[in-house]
């Protein structure tokens, strides 16, 4: 039977031209990574591959599928019931145990038992859901002792939460769909990053949040530091007549259901989350995000953003959804960015570093204390997004210490300020106003930050080498406002 064949949706293109480069890779035995941006269909592409190789193993071998929680296993067995039949797709983890099923859907914390519940079974194909949490020492040494005969791997972030780090047992990556191209496809809609322009105490993080959902229009979620933190902040919202409601893993399934209801329907204006919705949620009809918890993980603080970038199959009673908001009073987006390298392989050896203002939190925990907003003027925000615009379409941008905040937000040196003043002809490349708003900020390069006049050396010098390769600013690209 050839693939696609009665699945229960159409594939995507992206998803179409992936199959046979994954299969191929699997015939290689290369442990391959599929890397596609969030909210672009991962589970389906997966669903396939199961369709794929099913039929060609022994009756006396399984299929695994690992994730890293008990609501994607969920999910995931969904999914791929609808696909291959419910009743060959079994699950394991807690008290749901089906180790003879053809198909088994495990949480990572149980894939050790899993693999002694299986017996002399073969692992004939393994799975790696979210694969930038494979690299804890028990799930590395539970993935050895499947043996399985060929694994892929899948994942928004094939990057860990510190840039030193790599994902270790993984050898290549396979097929990558990106954030450009989840645009161009319209899989995705672009966001606006929104940034604190100051006017009042930054230490009032509550309140300036408040101040920014104010202008958002739809269904939100709002992020918080702990169980506790995002009760009270729900609490303080509908008190100051911002309907809102918390949701997080101490509540009861039902309960999380029906505050996710309320917020779509328009009873609710956002709910609070802790980590529920940083990985593998899909509430497409969100129209903004709020980061008011100061995430230290950069893998974390992509998952978040594409909670908010899903689009819509049809209008919902906000009508149709052309874009995004996500509000940033951390300026979280100056520390992690939003496109990074694939990181495979061994290690690089970890350097002494100099302090920081906000240093790497371990991937999956937070803070504790709320941290005072960033203010961040309006150059500062336009450059930056300029930024984070052309390295979603794959251009090469890049800034100088991109996640040091301690030195974006000093004044810019003499030597950066001369630099602008060289590279400025590169402005000729960009659309207008901009064109125009660049050679005014390289005329007073001396009142901005260092930040500011390096994030905007690193658009001059990608628009730049992309011209000379016949590049043109696709007017899909929707260009930040600036006023100067």
């Amino acid at each position: 039977m050839q693939p696609w064949t009665d699945a229960p949706l159409p594939p995507r293109d992206w998803q179409r031209a992936a199959l046979p480069v994954v299969v191929g890779a699997m015939r290689q035995r290369e442990a391959a990574i599929v890397s596609a941006v969030t909210g672009s269909g991962k589970s389906i592409l997966i669903a396939e591959l199961v369709s794929v190789a099913i039929s060609g193993i022994r009756d006396d071998a399984r299929i695994v599928i690992t994730t890293p929680s008990q609501a994607l296993v969920q999910q995931l067995s969904a999914t791929i019931g609808a696909r291959v039949g419910a009743d060959v797709v079994g699950m394991y983890y807690g008290k749901k145990k089906q180790p003879s099923r053809k198909v088994i859907i495990t949480c990572n914390p149980s894939t050790a038992a899993l693999r002694v519940a299986l017996g002399d079974a073969r692992v004939a194909f393994l799975v790696c859901d979210e694969v930038h949490r494979t690299e804890g020492d028990s799930i590395k040494a539970a993935i050895a002792a499947l043996r399985p005969a060929c694994r892929v791997g899948f994942t928004a972030t094939p990057f860990r939460a510190d840039e030193r780090e790599t994902l270790q047992i993984w050898d290549t990556i396979a097929y990558q769909y990106t954030l450009a191209d989840a645009w161009r496809d319209r899989v995705l809609v672009p966001f606006e990053p929104l940034t604190w322009s100051g006017g009042q105490d930054a230490t009032n993080v509550d309140q300036i949040c408040l101040d920014m959902m104010r202008d958002c229009e739809g269904p939100g979620v709002v992020s918080a530091l702990t169980v506790s933190d995002a009760t009270k902040y729900a609490e303080w919202l509908t008190d100051q007549g911002f309907a809102a409601e918390a949701v997080h893993s101490r509540r009861k399934r039902a309960e999380n259901a029906e505050a996710l209801r309320l917020l779509l329907s328009g009873d609710l204006r956002c709910v609070v989350h802790v980590a529920m919705l940083s990985e593998g949620v899909d509430i497409p009809s969100l129209r903004w995000i709020c980061l008011r918890r100061p995430v230290g993980s950069r893998v974390r603080f992509v998952q978040e953003v594409g909670r908010v970038l899903r689009t819509l199959a049809t209008p919902d009673t906000w009508g149709e959804k052309t874009s995004a908001k996500v509000l940033d009073p951390h300026a979280l987006f100056e520390e992690h960015g939003i496109a990074h390298p694939a990181a495979l392989g061994e290690p690089e050896p970890k350097a002494p570093q100099e302090p920081r203002l906000s240093g790497p939190i371990p991937e999956g925990t937070g803070l504790r204390e709320m941290r005072p907003a960033v203010q961040v003027d309006t150059v500062s925000s336009w450059a930056r997004r300029m930024i984070l615009v052309l390295q979603a379409e794959g251009m090469a941008a890049q800034s100088k210490y991109p996640g040091d905040a301690a030195w974006r937000r000093k004044k810019a040196s003499e030597k950066s300020r001369k630099a602008i003043g060289r590279m400025i002809w590169a402005s000729r490349y960009l659309p207008e106003p901009h064109r125009a708003a660049c050679k005014i900020i390289a005329a007073n390069a001396d009142r901005f930050r260092a930040g500011a006049v390096s994030d905007l050396m690193g658009v001059l010098i990608a628009v730049a080498d992309a011209s000379h390769r016949g590049w043109t600013w696709p007017e899909t690209i929707e260009i930040p406002a600036l006023h100067v």
